[in-house]
């Protein structure tokens, strides 16, 4: 059973580097895969409908200090039909508040439009990597699956089972050349032994 086993038509060396480069591409799948899975969750993070939340609320307190700002110019004019000064001062303090918090409001309008622009631009950084990691993904696979079926063909010639793992492919190959160079060589010298007469 072992002499008809193919052993001289496999190259220990090449066996062994198609193995080595086998398990190398298994571990850069494994790598790749957890690389996309963390940037598909630091994409999630910077989602900008979180970005565009903090919008609305600045939105929805412009509008409530926009009406307080009417409302105490409303009064300003109300007051001013009675007291002149203090009608005046009650509609400039409403004024005031109006321009100042049009200041704020604008400071940090930019501030954020800035914000979701780095956003932006950090996804599709995201995005482009993702794409990369996934066309060099694609690659890996297709590496696999030629190392693999190479590899099957080295369980084929040596009669092994597909189950048995990688290293346990070099060792049993390491076995049965050892012990065909040694049957070989004890029928060998069977053979060639003088015979006594």
């Amino acid at each position: 059973y072992i002499l008809k086993m193919n052993t001289e038509e496999i190259s220990f060396v090449e066996l062994c580097e198609n193995i080595d480069k086998l398990k190398k591409i298994k571990v850069d799948i494994e790598a790749a895969n957890l690389k996309i899975k963390e940037l598909q969750q630091e994409k999630n993070i910077i989602a900008p409908s979180k970005v565009k939340v903090q919008s609305i609320k600045i939105n929805s307190s412009f509008v409530m200090y926009s009406l307080v700002s009417l409302a105490f110019l409303i009064l300003g004019i109300v007051i001013y039909r009675f007291s002149k000064s203090l009608g005046v001062i009650t509609s400039l303090a409403g004024i005031v508040g109006a321009l100042y918090y049009s200041f704020l409001n604008s400071k940090y309008s930019a501030a954020e439009r800035v914000s979701m622009r780095d956003a932006e631009i950090k996804l599709k950084s995201i995005d482009n990597e993702i794409y990369k990691k996934n066309e060099a993904l694609e690659s890996l696979h297709k590496g696999k699956s030629q190392l693999d079926y190479i590899i099957e063909e080295y369980k084929v010639k040596l009669s092994i089972d597909r189950q048995v793992p990688l290293d346990s492919i070099k060792d049993y190959f390491r076995l049965v050349r050892d012990i065909k160079k040694r049957v070989i060589a004890v029928s060998y010298t069977h053979l060639t032994l003088p015979t006594k007469a």
